[in-house]
């Protein structure tokens, strides 16, 4: 790995290892105060305001459903997150100001946010719905499915994945039109397609009909594809490539990453894989981003903006955070500041990314805090 480095200029963790024993936070990016500036939209992705933040309280987090897609999402200059009492909560940064959006009856876990949009999964785990919330208004989309989970957002659009009877079933990817409260099927393929991402020129998603049983399971075999769909035109493009390669990440209007496992048998699935990106519709120039490994308790999975892509890595000794353009134009760059942390999966904004950490040897269930990093 490289040995750039990047420095963690803030945080909400008063820990004196990441952040010399300080809950001061300043996200300070060029453009002006809080809110004041709107980024032009990036390769793809929506406008999003610039943060600058300060006086940012510590903020505790649940520990649990950490596995895959974490309780927490960032935006512009708003957080939402799972607290610790299983409620889910909106946060400004700027101001500190709070607000309760589900309560912890209701079992809320992996919020997705963008502008006023905000989509979570409720419910049972085996019985999952998705629910839409924008300018304070509560949404159930309902459609040609049974079970709706995997929310991802763009604007004011929702892409999810829907099951047509149990999780082990047939399943689609659904598209919810916040603006004209409609559902659109953008799926009718045999198996299961699941793990949708969205940005506002592409959705992307995990194909599993190329897979023996068809469908995202524990036997430790899966062999799928990535299909990459133009919002504009509904063209789409399945990325054949031999073995499995599945979450695709929307880093760019060109690029994207997702995680391979090639031929690989038995799969480690999230314990062990090839971090991947490349053009969006080309599979023929795809690269080698990193190997990551995890031996820590909370398996993680990337994200992405801007282009830059955002692992965990945890081999065996210490946690470490790191960050790769895409394009591979650069090679991969450590997150300093972060010894003698637990990090869990990382989620990107698009001046700050928020991760939720724990010392060494403290509770999951009580001592799980959100950390910023400036980029």
């Amino acid at each position: 790995m490289s040995s750039v480095r990047y420095p963690v200029i803030c945080c909400v963790v008063a820990l004196a290892s990441a952040c010399g024993g300080t809950t001061a936070a300043t996200i300070a990016p060029p453009g002006g105060d809080a809110g004041a500036t709107t980024l032009p939209a990036d390769a793809g992705q929506a406008p999003e305001p610039t943060c600058a933040v300060d006086r940012v309280q510590r903020i505790g987090v649940t520990g649990d459903g950490l596995y895959g897609y974490p309780p927490y999402a960032a935006w512009g200059c708003r957080v939402v997150y799972v607290a610790p009492t299983g409620d889910l909560v909106s946060r400004d940064l700027a101001t500190g100001a709070a607000e309760t959006i589900a309560p912890r009856s209701d079992s809320p876990r992996r919020p997705a946010l963008s502008a006023d949009t905000i989509a979570w999964e409720r419910g049972p785990e085996d019985r999952p719905e998705v629910v839409v919330r924008v300018g304070g208004v509560t949404l159930r989309p309902t459609g040609a499915f049974a079970l709706g989970a995997e929310p991802r957002v763009d604007g004011d659009v929702v892409v999810f994945t829907g099951f047509a009877g149990t999780l082990a079933g047939d399943s689609d990817i659904f598209l919810y039109d916040v603006a004209k409260r409609t559902v659109e099927r953008l799926t009718d393929a045999p198996g299961q397609q699941r793990f949708a991402d969205v940005s506002a020129t592409h959705i992307a998603w995990t194909d599993f009909s190329e897979d023996p049983d068809g469908r995202f399971d524990d036997d430790r075999r899966d062999v799928s594809d990535v299909v990459v769909h133009v919002r504009a035109t509904g063209a789409r493009v399945t990325r054949k490539l031999p073995g499995k390669q599945a979450f695709p990440v929307l880093v760019s209007g060109s690029h994207l990453g997702y995680l391979d496992w090639a031929a690989i048998h038995p799969e480690p699935k999230l314990e062990a894989y090839v971090l991947r990106a490349g053009d969006l519709l080309d599979a023929t120039r795809d690269r080698d981003i990193a190997t990551v490994r995890s031996t820590q308790t909370v398996p993680t999975r990337p994200t992405g903006r801007a282009g830059v892509l955002e692992w965990i890595d945890h081999p065996e000794t210490r946690t470490r955070w790191f960050r790769a353009p895409a394009d591979g134009s650069t090679p991969p760059a450590e997150v300093q500041g972060t010894t003698g942390l637990e990090l869990y999966p990382p989620q990107a904004a698009r001046t700050f990314s928020l991760v939720a950490t724990r010392a060494l040897g403290a509770s999951p269930a009580k001592d799980v805090f959100l950390m910023l990093v400036a980029k």
